[in-house]
């Protein structure tokens, strides 16, 4: 969490949602559980109020802390970043090996897979065509020129 927004306990994220939630929806904070009372989007950032949080003193307490969302809550077809490392990247028009995911990192408003080899890939609907976790597979169509850099 990057700050207090507002008077009654809410808090700014550093990243948006990308998808609305069912709330309430329990959520670790840091070390603890929390609940999330409210969860919306502003200025394309998300903004969270947890159940007992209801100051600015009470959300600057949370400041700097990760706020993770329950693997149960996602729904069927998404997955989150930690989950694509091992998989394997594939050409999508012919099926050939790209390379293999070892980590993943923020870029601003962009995430980049990095590939064992070292090359880093965005990771946007137009380069990662579709992500099939049950095959542990990514389809790509890369830029011509992308992987050697």
């Amino acid at each position: 969490m990057t700050r207090p927004r507002g008077r009654a306990g809410e808090v700014l994220l550093d990243r948006p949602v990308s998808r609305k939630y069912q709330t309430p929806l329990p959520a670790r904070v840091g070390a603890s559980e929390r609940m999330i009372q409210n969860l919306w989007v502003h200025q394309d950032r998300a903004v969270v109020k947890f159940e007992g949080v209801d100051s600015i003193s009470e959300a600057e307490a949370l400041r700097g802390l990760a706020v993770a969302i329950p693997r149960a809550s996602l729904e069927s077809g998404e997955y989150l970043y930690d989950d694509l490392v091992g998989f394997d990247l594939v050409d999508d028009v012919t099926g050939a090996p790209v390379g293999r995911v070892a980590d993943w990192h923020e870029n601003g408003p962009q995430v980049l897979l990095e590939l064992e080899s070292g090359a880093m890939i965005p990771c946007v609907p137009e380069i990662c065509v579709a992500v099939l976790p049950a095959e542990k597979r990514i389809r790509v169509k890369l830029p011509e020129g992308l992987v050697e850099l």
